[in-house]
């Protein structure tokens, strides 16, 4: 199994779907860990008789749950281990905040859309990336077996092109200043 571990916004749809290209005896099965799953037993005995599988982490899938068990139950079964990580954590965040207030994760349009920017909620997203930014930053200091790759030397070296969505805030939001790099210490290129 090929699992990728990574949070929203950072192009993991997309690179789960060009790890199935290129690997075609696998099956991409995305974010089949999603919180909104509840009886993950039948879930894990499928990827235990399917050994080609592709599987999308965010480690909010992981927290809300016996994070020991099914976590350990996910490494158990994985033999390619990837960390997608976008750098450009403001591009992320707003990103994100855009998807949670459209209520639309994947559609592009045309028309500009004006988005109201509410302080306390953006901090709110940016103490979760955070979060999800030191799980992932321990997970991967703590595998042997694990690779890095930054979610825009994938976009930059793929067809792969970002959603296309004109935003007008009505209001700049601030900068995050987290420096995702600091997460991942030694592997920058």
């Amino acid at each position: 199994m090929i699992t990728v571990f990574t949070t929203w916004r950072s192009a993991g749809t997309r690179y789960c779907g060009q790890l199935e290209r290129d690997n075609p005896q696998y099956k991409s099965h995305g974010e089949i860990f999603h919180e909104k799953f509840k009886n993950l037993r039948p879930i894990l005995y499928k990827l235990s008789k399917e050994n080609n599988s592709i599987i999308k982490i965010m480690p909010y899938h992981i927290r809300v749950r016996d994070s020991v068990f099914l976590l350990e139950s996910i490494l158990d079964l994985t033999k390619r281990n990837i960390f997608l990580i976008r750098k450009n954590l403001d591009e992320c965040i707003q990103s994100y905040y855009v998807a949670k207030n459209i209520g639309d994760w994947h559609t592009e349009w045309e028309t500009p859309i004006k988005i109201e920017y509410d302080r306390a909620l953006y901090s709110k997203y940016v103490s979760l990336y955070e979060q999800e930014l030191r799980w992932l930053s321990d997970l991967y200091h703590k595998l042997e077996h694990k690779e890095l790759v930054w979610s825009e030397d994938y976009m930059r070296n793929t067809k792969e092109q970002k959603y296309y969505r004109p935003i007008v805030w009505d209001r700049t939001p601030d900068h995050c200043n987290i420096d995702v790099e600091e997460f991942f210490p030694g592997l920058i290129q």
